[in-house]
């Protein structure tokens, strides 16, 4: 869809689109819902993980995951898929912004192979 619509994708200052990925648990404490289970921030709920494109946020990628789904779990298959994504989308140099569950080598390597890719991951 954002393709097809031409959507602006604006770069940062130092020409890179950021790419922004993270779980980010809802609180569905209380329900019957299937798959709800504890999660990191203590409560029951699903721990979606979801990928943004450029400063406009654009949406990539999103995948619901339960509660207790570790947010590094099967990573490399969301890397690997928003990758292509944002490749359909822009030609510039892409800069991969993630939180410190993300610091691992398997990713490293990942990122590392891509073209045009750079990354920044919190270190706690």
């Amino acid at each position: 869809m954002l393709k097809n619509l031409d959507v602006q994708i604006t770069p940062l200052y130092t020409g890179h689109v950021q790419i922004d990925a993270d779980a980010s648990p809802f609180n569905n404490s209380g329900t019957k819902k299937e798959h709800v289970s504890w999660t990191y921030k203590n409560f029951d709920g699903y721990n979606p993980m979801f990928v943004y494109l450029g400063q406009e946020g654009w949406s990539i990628a999103a995948e619901l995951h339960p509660g207790s789904w570790n947010g590094q779990r099967e990573f490399g298959f969301v890397i690997e898929r928003a990758h292509e994504t944002a490749r359909e989308l822009t030609t510039l140099p892409l800069l991969w912004r993630l939180d410190s569950q993300h610091d691992a080598l398997d990713n490293l390597v990942q990122l590392v192979e891509q073209d045009g890719s750079d990354f920044i991951i919190k270190v706690e």
